[in-house]
């Protein structure tokens, strides 16, 4: 596809699926602080946090994306486990159970920015202990919200 677009992220997963769809953006990795605030909801967080990643790198006249992912068990957002043992606690919270992926994405073109959020019910498996062990053991749950 023609035009320069503006990754605003530093997730291999997003490089691929707008690859996959026909883009090469531009990578650029924004300097955001991604703790959530104190009370807030998972869908402000993300909407916050997409704007400023989106913010942060993009400059106006350029054309760029970019998003931010919460997975929500029992109210709680679950973060991205940062070592194996906490992914594996994660895994084993979410297996067997329904939850919630709350994802948002903010849009700049033509001088105009735009937000949304939407929110996805997901239902996992019954997971063993040996699947959970073997998947934290690739190394595929590090730095990904809820550990998936």
């Amino acid at each position: 596809m023609s035009g320069h677009l503006v990754l605003a992220s530093g997730s291999p997963r997003r490089l691929t699926i707008l690859r996959d769809a026909g883009f090469e953006p531009e990578v650029r990795v924004p300097p955001v602080d991604e703790t959530p605030l104190a009370g807030e909801e998972p869908s402000a967080m993300v909407q916050r946090l997409a704007l400023a990643k989106l913010h942060s790198v993009v400059v106006a006249g350029e054309t760029g994306l970019a998003a931010d992912t919460a997975v929500v068990v029992d109210g709680e957002g679950l973060g991205k486990p940062v070592a194996p043992d906490r992914a594996h606690e994660m895994l084993r919270r979410l297996s067997g159970r329904a939850h919630e992926v709350v994802g948002g994405i903010a849009v700049r073109h033509g001088g105009h920015d735009a937000a949304g959020v939407v929110t996805t019910r997901v239902s996992f498996r019954e997971l063993s202990d040996d699947e959970i062990r073997v998947y934290v053991a690739s190394g595929e749950p590090l730095d990904k919200a809820g550990g998936y």
